[in-house]
């Protein structure tokens, strides 16, 4: 975190945050609304990492999604909290604690993220695998059969977006402590 308010990785790390949380909030809206499919007799089955012709299914991979999508909305607001302290309270405010959170928050949620884009995107594929025609895949019988493909695809999408933004949140960050901790532009109080 920059200790003045005119800095612009304070600026960036502002609305880097702000983006994460609502990104966050679309993986969750998304994927807990969209990622599962109603067999005929009611019951809903996670999309995900499913097999219809032999019933199987990975409802893990469904929670694996939701809790992740949850957890990088609170981890957005989580940074947007620590930026607002420390840009309203710059010259009281330690930024050493918020900088090692911020460096540790960031990488993991970077991870996790990733982790999910991918859980999605060879979710989804999987379940479509099983839609095989003349030996090929048919992923439009598969879209038309799962109306929430769309959605899905929003959830890959979203989820990829969040793990560049964290490792770029996470860059900044890091780039911050250097010139504050490391290199001596320390203010003491």
């Amino acid at each position: 975190m920059a200790f003045a308010h005119d800095s612009g990785f304070l600026k960036a790390d502002l609305v880097m945050s702000t983006i994460l949380a609502l990104l966050g909030f679309i993986i969750f809206g998304t994927m807990s609304r969209n990622s599962y499919w109603e067999l005929g007799n009611g019951q809903k089955i996670c999309l995900l990492l499913g097999d219809p012709a032999t019933l199987t299914f990975h409802n893990s991979a469904c929670g694996f999604t939701n809790t992740i999508g949850f957890l990088i909305a609170a981890g957005g607001i989580a940074l947007f909290a620590m930026d607002f302290v420390t840009w309203k309270r710059s010259e009281r405010f330690k930024g050493k604690r918020a900088s090692v959170a911020a460096l540790l928050i960031a990488p993991t949620l970077c991870f996790f993220s990733f982790a999910t884009a991918i859980v999605i995107g060879t979710g989804i594929k999987t379940f479509c695998n099983n839609f095989v025609v003349n030996g090929t895949v048919d992923y439009d019988r598969c879209k038309n059969v799962v109306t929430s493909f769309q959605a899905i695809q929003t959830g890959v999408g979203a989820s990829a977006v969040a793990g560049f933004l964290f490792a770029f949140y996470g860059y900044s960050e890091y780039i911050q402590y250097r010139e504050r901790h490391v290199n001596g532009d320390k203010v003491n109080h």
